[in-house]
């Protein structure tokens, strides 16, 4: 009824479970732009959901607390230039689950692959569960600010578990892809039992990181780099990783407390 105390007819909707893209729009066929659609999801909604279907988006930008899950893929549209898919630049808490990220490498033009980061949260918090990341041309997933003079800013409190993250095996420096999982300017972070596979460099850490765990992951067939790298860093734990067909397994280079086991 009305504050007045009239009677009308009508219905109001009440549900707090993750809101499914295609009510707004989203169409999952791999062909027609999803982006308008999903980003309209993602400023709405707290928590959202992607069902079966493959979803081709260019770029979502994240400014809010946001849980994205469902079993659908979301595939970078045929871009020109470094455009990340998933970015966020706010101090907000990113949670992905169960869904597959493709980068599209085929049909990706102009993206330089040591400068370009196809999942980029900077000073939030990015967790990630049972997700499958492949074929980006750039850095696949990074956390951390990319400003080496702002010493304040950090991506904090990330948790990456259970997911694999596949890039291209580079044959070449002319066919490169970025690190599969690049960490800098992160403070507190977990990254358990995930499968590593390609790319330049495995896992890298470097520029002032503190307080990481590294335990249970494969990293494996990385180009010209190491599997597991941390430099320039303080207090970290590596243990029961198996690092196995690339240059070399580990490399640590000014790190301040470090365990491996």
């Amino acid at each position: 009824e009305h504050n007045d105390g009239t009677n009308f007819n009508g219905w109001i909707r009440q549900y707090s479970g993750a809101v499914n893209v295609k009510w707004f729009g989203a169409v999952g066929d791999g062909v027609a732009d999803d982006t308008v659609a999903i980003q309209s999801a993602i400023d709405s909604e707290d928590k959202i959901s992607i069902p079966k279907g493959i979803y081709s988006i260019s770029t979502l930008n994240i400014t809010t607390d946001i849980n994205i899950s469902g079993y659908g893929t979301l595939m970078h549209k045929a871009m020109v230039g470094n455009n990340s898919m998933i970015k966020c630049l706010t101090d907000n808490k990113i949670v992905l689950s169960d869904i597959t990220l493709d980068g599209n490498y085929i049909n990706q033009s102009n993206q330089t692959p040591l400068n370009f980061n196809f999942i980029w949260v900077s000073i939030g918090t990015l967790e990630m569960y049972n997700c499958t990341v492949k074929d980006t041309k750039g850095h696949a997933i990074r956390t951390g600010n990319i400003d080496n003079f702002e010493s304040s800013k950090f991506a904090h409190d990330c948790v990456i578990e259970n997911c694999k993250v596949l890039q291209q095996i580079n044959t070449s420096s002319t066919t490169l892809s970025g690190d599969c999982i690049r960490i800098e300017r992160t403070k507190g972070a977990k990254f358990i039992n995930n499968y590593v596979y390609g790319g330049y460099s495995g896992i890298r850490t470097q520029l002032y990181c503190k307080d990481l765990v590294f335990e249970g992951n494969e990293v494996s067939y990385t180009y010209n780099d190491v599997g597991i790298t941390v430099a320039l860093s303080e207090n970290i734990l590596i243990q029961g990783n198996n690092c196995h067909h690339n240059r070399n397994g580990y490399e640590i280079d000014a790190v301040v407390n470090c365990k491996v086991i």
